[in-house]
């Protein structure tokens, strides 16, 4: 089980919530967008999908490629988005040349091999400042937040769940709460999404 799945599953548990993690475009199973625009072809997909459930109001914790599609919403619906988290980009393409590295086959392992110790720990060394976080997020943000996940580099939910599950839930219970997702008109409706 993934840091992801238990942090899923120890929050809906404890705090009696939907926790929805859908599969967007790009990622999983899904295909990609015909446009190009992964970030608003995804947005499209969770806006409908928000549409189905009638959701009104919703907390969003935007990681990796998810972390766009949240500025997406949060642009498009910040009355439906009140809040949302997320992992915070580079704001240089330097701060992505990992990236690139494992594109090309076994050139990773081969470079990594051995370091893998320092090459984990690369995380911590290149965090983005407040200032930086400012910068990147002030112009759409009304508050904007700095936070480090302390022994974690990219992989947040695998590498420091609990860490992770606190601190979420902290900031969704002190943002506008979501509202509440009544599945019942599904119970006798075939769907299939």
């Amino acid at each position: 089980m993934t840091g992801l799945v238990r942090l899923l599953r120890s929050y809906t548990d404890t705090h009696n919530i939907l926790v929805i993690a859908p599969d967007l475009p790009g990622m999983g199973q899904y295909t990609l967008s015909k446009s190009g625009n992964y970030s608003s072809a995804a947005a499209e997909v969770l806006v409908a999908l928000l549409d189905f459930l009638k959701a009104e109001r919703v907390a969003l914790f935007g990681y990796d490629k998810g972390a766009s599609v949240g500025s997406v919403l949060d642009g498009s619906m910040p009355t439906v988005l009140p809040r949302w988290l997320s992992e915070n980009p580079s704001r240089t393409t330097y701060g992505h040349w990992h990236l690139a590295l494992f594109t090309a086959p076994e050139a990773a392992e081969f470079l990594i091999y051995g370091r893998e110790k320092g090459f984990l720990n690369w995380g911590e060394a290149s965090l983005v400042t407040q200032e930086i976080s400012q910068s990147l997020w002030g112009p759409t943000a009304i508050s904007v937040n700095t936070e480090y996940v302390p022994k974690s580099g990219h992989w947040l939910a695998d590498e420091n769940p609990t860490w992770l599950a606190s601190f979420t839930h902290r900031n969704i219970d002190s943002s506008i709460g979501p509202s509440a997702i009544n599945l019942g008109y599904l119970d006798d409706l075939v769907t299939m999404m």
